[in-house]
Order: C-alpha cells, then structure tokens, then sequence
C-alpha cells in the first residue's frame, strides 16, 4: 500500500493509496452528490450516486443501474476520471499558501490555496474536457499529513473529492459490478 497524500514543503507530493471517498459536483443548476471507492495504486474507482454508478478499471468505465455486472454493459475510454483529474492537479502544485482552518467530516484542518503552473494544470487537465479550463487556486484541506478534500472551480462548476478511512483493503468490493453504496434496495 501506498502512501497516502500529505503536503510536503512548498508544494504536494505525487502519492498513492487507498482510500473511501465522497465525490461531489456541483454547479449552479444541479448538484451531484456520491459515494463510493477509489484505489490510487491500480488507477480504479467505484462511485455510486443512488441507483446510478460509474466503475473505472483498466483504463475503462462502465456506467448504469448500480449494482449491474459490469459483463451486461458496454465498456468505453473514460470520459472524465475527476477524482484522478484532482490528484494528479496537486502532484503538479508549486506552490501553497495556509489561509486558515476548518472542520471536515469532524476532523480540523488547514485550508490551503495551492498553486500549480499552467503547463502542469494543461497537461493533467487534457485528459478532460470538463475541467479544462480549471482556475487557480486549487483549494486543499489537510489534517495529519491527509489530504481531506480537493476542490477546484471550472467552467463555472465546483469540482471536489471529500477522502476518508484511508488504508482500507479495496480488495473486499466486487469489482466485476457497479457498486451500490447508496443505492436503496
């Protein structure tokens, strides 16, 4: 296992880990609100928003009813990775700056305005169209050496990533289906 994200000196580490996670989305219209998991060794999550999910795995994703084997659907190129959009953003940061503290999901932490160059963001952000037009800063909440929450504005949108219970064993989900984290039985 990896390790997980932690701030070092200036700027944010490339890391990997395993972890819980809470992806949310949201724009002036409409909000998106998930639950799900995302490995950062093996590049692959699962992510349910209540009987739709998304599971990215192998550099292909499947979308549909949760809890449908991923054999009953079509497989394509992944159209937006948000999650891995967000991370690998902060492994490019040059530079941070505390501005302050809060609470999240009961744990305090610094919030941090991070800063990464155009030709880091460019690069990271050309893998999706939705978040290609990202403005800086980057902000990041940290408690003990964690990256709890990434959240960054595009195309008038609040892309963000919420991670908890890190170190958890990803290997005891079924990722042969699409999850049902949310979803209602």
């Amino acid at each position: 296992m990896g390790d997980p994200p932690r701030l070092k000196d200036v700027g944010l580490a490339a890391f990997a880990m395993r972890s819980f996670a809470r992806w949310v989305v949201t724009n002036s219209a409409a909000a998106r609100d998930a639950e799900g998991v995302i490995d950062f060794q093996r590049r692959r999550y699962m992510i349910d928003f209540g009987f739709y999910a998304v599971l990215l795995s192998g550099g292909r994703e499947w979308s549909g009813r949760s809890g449908r084997r991923l054999a009953t659907l079509p497989a394509r190129k992944p159209r937006e990775a948000v999650p891995f959009v967000l991370t690998d953003l902060l492994a490019g940061v040059s530079s941070a700056t505390v501005c302050g503290c809060e609470e999240i999901r009961g744990v305090r932490c610094r919030r941090v305005e991070a800063e990464a160059p155009a030709d880091r963001a460019s690069a990271v952000l050309s893998v999706s169209e939705a978040i290609s037009r990202v403005r800086m800063p980057v902000t990041v909440w940290i408690a003990d050496g964690f990256v709890r929450r990434a959240q960054v504005w595009a195309q008038d949108r609040q892309y963000a990533m919420e991670l908890w219970d890190f170190g958890v064993d990803v290997t005891q989900w079924d990722w042969t289906r699409l999850p049902m984290f949310r979803t209602v039985s």
